[in-house]
């Protein structure tokens, strides 16, 4: 992104500039996000308990606290921060539903896709900030557009961890929503028209940031050669019952540990 802000990601004194104050945040991020995972997977323990009231109180209390001493939280910087507190609100009633084998609502999982990149865009407006900078707005549209898809494959590769950890994750709604044979092909439907909107924005850059994104070609698919969208996405085989999965995955662990145990004590036999 240093180079929407005309930064130099091989110059030291633009890469240090903002460090410890980036890095802060990130990890605050990483944190917090821990943290409602932890209470959507139903693993809140007695040691973790009071930082996740805590959370649970003000999950942005931390960003907002280190953002107004610096003076970087804007109007706009605390939109996004209040997105982050709903976007932890849906991924807990989400996945409560999913593992509940509950229905969910469309309306609710594209909510979450659009607001689940919220700690990139508030990374972003800080680099305004701490430049003094007015924000570009179609620059904005632009990164928040190609998160999206960033989040979408990620989604994709990390579905089989997703569900046995009861974590959010696109495809697994799609697949409560659409049902298993249908969702595949609505997953890849989906990210064509994300694609779609991604390349009318790359239009619209300046000259020399469209080039430079051409040239990373980090999310196109095009390379792959085929027109088949559930093989250009890399769409995984369905979960089509994640409780049996989780139980199956379960008993696997459970037996491993019970073969190294054995191994183990024969060693010492």
């Amino acid at each position: 992104y240093m180079v929407f802000h005309d930064l130099d990601q091989h110059r030291p004194d633009d890469v240090f500039r903002h460090l410890a104050l980036l890095y802060y945040i990130e990890a605050q991020w990483y944190k917090t996000d821990d943290l409602n995972e932890l209470i959507s997977s139903g693993a809140v323990t007695a040691e973790t308990s009071a930082e996740v009231a805590s959370f649970l109180d003000d999950p942005v209390k931390v960003f907002k606290d280190v953002l107004r001493q610096k003076n970087l939280l804007t109007e706009r910087v605390a939109r996004e921060l209040e997105t982050a507190t709903e976007f932890w609100g849906l991924e807990r009633s989400l996945c409560t539903a999913l593992a509940e084998g509950k229905a969910v609502r469309l309306e609710d999982v594209l909510r979450a896709v659009h607001i689940k990149s919220f700690d990139y865009r508030v990374m972003f407006l800080l680099f305004y900030g701490l430049r003094g900078a007015p924000v570009n707005d179609l620059h904005m549209e632009f990164i928040s557009t190609l998160e999206i898809i960033g989040e979408m494959c990620d989604d994709l590769r990390d579905y089989e961890t997703d569900v046995r950890r009861n974590t959010f994750n696109v495809f697994r709604a799609f697949v409560n929503i659409y049902g298993p044979s249908q969702a595949p092909t609505e997953m890849a439907n989906f990210l064509d028209e994300i694609e779609r909107r991604y390349e009318s924005l790359l239009s619209q850059l300046e000259p020399e940031l469209a080039e430079h994104f051409a040239r990373l070609n980090k999310y196109s698919t095009a390379s792959r050669g085929t027109d088949n969208p559930l093989v250009k996405w890399n769409i995984p085989p369905v979960i089509a019952d994640e409780a049996a999965y989780r139980a199956s995955m379960s008993a696997n662990v459970n037996h491993k540990m019970k073969e190294e145990k054995d191994r183990v004590n024969l060693v010492y036999i």
